[in-house]
């Protein structure tokens, strides 16, 4: 196995490792998730959170220790959902190209398919860039940068990339998919079979690149 192929330590691995939630953080963030795919981000309150999951104010904040920590929880147990999903289903591919079509197909999906991610882009596109580009604690794009590129030096493939490129390519893979979330193309809506060739085309124009 050659240096370039050997997946290095993942920032994202220790952040996205499954952790047991107790009942009620569960409950809080389940109330949280669908709030947010109700009334967005910006209408959304702490006591709204607590009547929904039949908690008191106190116990949110106990628990969370304010509104942007409770949001940020949020999106970080929902994009974890993604990262595992995807990883899962990355197992059933063996070439890169496949391999960049799935990661694409998929994380445009779950981006159409997720209460929250639809409120945010219809509703509140700064707020979805907000959670893009993060900080410190959270950042959606660097976390799924870094997941695509351990996927894409993967020595299972046939061919894997090599470090370098396979971050030149996460990091392409991601800016098409956040601009196709938020001005998507008539190919992706017209139906499946159309959806189907114009991402097996953009993940070939990738890797080609």
């Amino acid at each position: 196995m050659s240096p370039d192929a050997t997946p290095a330590p993942l920032a994202w691995a220790a952040s996205t490792a499954s952790k047991p939630e107790s009942r009620t953080d569960a409950a809080l963030l389940d109330a949280a998730a669908v709030l947010l795919g109700e009334i967005g981000e910006r209408n959304l309150t702490i006591d709204q959170v607590a009547e929904r999951a039949g908690r008191s104010r106190m116990t949110v904040f106990r628990r969370f220790g304010s509104r942007e920590e409770l949001i940020t929880a949020t999106y970080r147990r929902e994009l974890r959902q993604v990262i595992e999903s995807v990883t899962a289903a990355a197992e059933s591919t063996s070439t890169v190209l496949d391999r960049v079509e799935l990661l694409l197909s998929h994380f445009l999906d779950s981006a159409t398919g997720n209460p929250v991610s639809v409120a945010l882009i219809r509703g509140e596109p700064d707020a979805l860039v907000k959670a893009t580009r993060g900080g410190p604690k959270f950042s959606a794009q660097r976390w799924m940068e870094e997941l695509c590129a351990s996927l894409l030096i993967d020595e299972k493939l046939d061919k894997p990339l090599t470090a370098e490129d396979a971050q030149f390519t996460s990091e392409l893979i991601m800016r098409l998919v956040f601009s196709l979330m938020l001005l998507p193309t008539a190919a992706l809506e017209e139906s499946r079979a159309s959806r189907r060739d114009f991402i097996r085309k953009v993940a070939e124009r990738i890797v080609a690149s």
